[in-house]
């Protein structure tokens, strides 16, 4: 903060604003026609079906993507307190935990990522 300045608050505030319009958006696109599917869904359904398909493999690719970067952050962590440990060995304990968890039944995984 101290080297962004004032700034970084209104670029939050202004992103704050764009992403409650967008999922306002989603939320009428919602009550207009349910369907069972993802946000990809609509972008294929009123814009085509190449929209529909990057939607859907960009938003695949960001969770890919995120995921890799939380292993390795936890891998981060856990070296900052214990340097002996190898950092890749929590980030692998983390992916088995949740992957025991998701195979288990999905309620028990999404009370872990809760």
């Amino acid at each position: 903060m101290h080297n962004a300045g004032p700034g970084l608050l209104l670029s939050y505030a202004v992103a704050g604003v764009a992403i409650f319009f967008v999922v306002r958006a989603l939320g009428e696109l919602l009550v207009y026609r349910p369907v069972s599917g993802s946000f990809a869904t609509y972008a294929e359904e009123f814009i085509g079906h190449w929209a529909g398909f990057a939607t859907g493999w960009s938003y695949w690719l960001m969770w890919v993507v995120t995921g890799t970067a939380e292993l390795a952050a936890a891998g981060i962590y856990v070296r900052y307190w214990w340097p002996a440990v190898p950092q890749w060995l929590p980030g692998l304990i983390a992916l088995a935990i949740l992957g025991v968890a998701n195979l288990a039944a999905v309620r028990l995984f999404g009370e872990f990522e809760f």
